[in-house]
């Protein structure tokens, strides 16, 4: 027997039921449950899950963390307090989160209480002592207060001396271990001691620069001469350019110390 008949004249009997239903109207279930269509059932989700893939980790354009260079805090009105015959000033900085031995420098002050600006403006940077989470003192380097008190002004800073450096600031010749750095003014002196971090050593070919990076971040930092307003040289301990242009990348900075 090779066809079958359509059924159009012919019964079945439901598998689920027990009812009797046109032939044509049957349809046949998962489980091979013969059944009449307004009866039929679904297979459950839950009897075939899914097996879940591995769960990836890795981003396609990941960047290693860093740490964030410091940056410059607008301080409140007069954050300076002084006490007459005193050197130490005080600084008021809500919340600064900073740690004893850190070193800043301050901007837009006003001088006041017998302390003028130019040590407190002075890159060089001030190493503080915490007083507590909203305050933190240092010793200033030129004279003593004349009066006890707040002063400062309106609109004062407080800087890293840790300063950033613009990109690629280190300017290096061919056989020579002679370094320019570029520092928009600087605020240096010929024989103030420099410490560099962050450098990298390869040029914007990804070529090596001939210096290793231990020898320009050495912890000592290096005496520096001044060439004009805005750049210095210094002599690296060890290592010559192999090429001549600019290095350092992105992220470097500079501390007097």
């Amino acid at each position: 027997m090779t066809t079958y008949s359509t059924g159009k004249k012919a019964y079945a009997i439901s598998d689920r039921s027990g009812q009797r239903f046109k032939y044509n109207e049957m349809v046949t279930e998962w489980n091979g449950s013969f059944v009449h269509y307004t009866e039929y059932e679904p297979k459950q989700p839950q009897l075939e899950p899914k097996v879940p893939g591995n769960d990836p980790q890795g981003l396609q354009n990941a960047r290693p963390d860093r740490v964030e260079p410091a940056s410059i805090v607008a301080l409140p009105n007069n954050p300076f307090k002084t006490t007459s015959g005193s050197s130490t000033i005080v600084v008021n900085e809500p919340g600064h989160e900073r740690e004893g031995g850190d070193k800043l420098y301050f901007t837009g002050a006003l001088a006041g209480n017998g302390i003028s600006l130019t040590p407190l403006s002075t890159t060089k940077g001030y190493s503080i002592t915490i007083v507590n989470s909203d305050s933190y003192s240092f010793n200033v380097s030129l004279g003593t207060a004349s009066t006890s008190g707040f002063f400062g002004g309106f609109s004062v800073s407080a800087n890293p001396a840790q300063v950033s450096l613009p990109a690629d600031p280190f300017v290096i010749t061919t056989g020579s271990s002679t370094i320019q750095v570029n520092q928009p003014n600087h605020d240096k002196v010929t024989g103030d001691t420099v410490r560099f971090r962050n450098v990298d050593i390869l040029n914007n070919f990804g070529t090596a620069s001939g210096f290793t990076q231990s020898v320009l971040q050495t912890s000592s930092g290096y005496s520096i001469t001044i060439v004009n307003l805005n750049n210095y040289t210094f002599n690296a301990s060890s290592g010559t350019a192999s090429v001549s242009g600019t290095i350092g990348g992105g992220e470097l900075t500079a501390e007097t110390i």
